[in-house]
């Protein structure tokens, strides 16, 4: 297939798309799980007074959880899942109802027989039609609210819950 052919395009486009989508999907759920655990960390700390030293100083516990996103978008880009072009050509067939014309373009080159020619021109007449982000749209609006509610709900925690002192601990802190 060549690399200039608008259904080859057609399938990078594509899978660039998804690659970016899986990415989005991966710092979404890292965020989230990242924000609960630094939300539990913060309330246990401040509510058991046994770690003072962590934190305790409020620069600190601002850098932590600036970290947050940090740590986030690090883990979203190492361990998302990375498309393949087949991946795509999957995602295109299926959106466009053809019937693995796609996924047969995107195997072609490994593939023997004289049904090359005829595929290639069917893909490039169908990939004229076919818009990229019609086969993958970006759905962030639902999940938005998500990432800003719960990030917010941790800094109103950060400024109101109280440390606490139950064992003595931050006491015997301060005095040393």
């Amino acid at each position: 297939m060549s690399e200039s052919s608008n259904a080859y395009k057609l399938l990078t486009r594509v899978a660039q798309r998804m690659r970016l989508a899986a990415v989005g999907r991966s710092f979404y759920l890292a965020f989230l799980i990242l924000c609960s655990a630094f939300a539990v960390t913060l309330l246990v700390v401040r509510l058991s007074g046994l770690t003072p030293g962590l934190l305790a100083p409020a620069l600190g516990t601002w850098l932590a959880l600036a970290a947050v996103p940090v740590l986030a978008i690090l883990f979203a880009v190492i361990l998302h899942r990375k498309p393949t072009l087949p991946d795509a050509a999957r995602l295109v067939d299926q959106s466009t109802g053809a019937k693995d014309l796609y996924l047969t373009l995107s195997l072609i080159d490994t593939s023997a027989g004289e049904y090359q020619p005829l595929v290639l021109r069917s893909a490039e007449a169908r990939s004229v039609n076919v818009a990229p982000d019609r086969v993958v749209p970006f759905t962030w609006q639902k999940r938005f609210w998500h990432a800003v509610w719960l990030p917010g709900l941790i800094a109103v925690g950060v400024w109101f819950v109280p440390q606490l002192d139950p064992f003595g601990k931050v006491a015997k802190a301060n005095l040393i």
